[in-house]
């Protein structure tokens, strides 16, 4: 081969190995599967058990890490007001977006006056006016 033809090649050769390079490259990071109910009870506990933990409980020996989900669902489950929520959520009340949409409204629009005119009103409420 001669090198025009070497030359000519290389162009196509350059793009089969960056071809072969992207493809064998994930677009995305899958997920761990595990589960994220708390379904399970134990017998000494009165709390829902999560489900990703249930390897743990068991297993008497204590492993080197947690199995996948398992920290996320007992910090979780120390978080919740109500142990029963984690089984079955309650309904949710009214949103309060009319006071979210005006305060974004006046946040875009730019409207100082509207801000200080609150700010007055506020001061004459709690008679803290010009007090820094």
């Amino acid at each position: 081969m001669s090198i025009d033809t070497h030359r000519a090649l290389l162009p196509i050769v350059a793009w089969l190995g960056l071809a072969a390079l992207v493809s064998g490259c994930a677009t995305e990071l899958d997920s761990p599967r595990y589960s994220a109910d708390f379904s399970s009870d134990l017998r000494d506990q009165a709390r829902p058990f999560p489900d990703a933990c249930l390897a743990l409980a068991v297993e008497d020996a204590e492993p080197e890490r947690l199995p996948p989900g398992c920290a996320n669902a007992l910090n979780l489950q120390r978080m919740v007001e109500h142990p029963a929520d984690l089984r079955h959520g309650r309904q949710t009340g009214a949103a309060f977006a009319a006071p979210v949409a005006q305060a974004a409204e006046r946040y875009l629009r730019g409207d100082a006056e509207a801000g200080q005119e609150r700010q007055r009103r506020l001061e004459a409420q709690t008679g803290t006016a010009g007090v820094p």
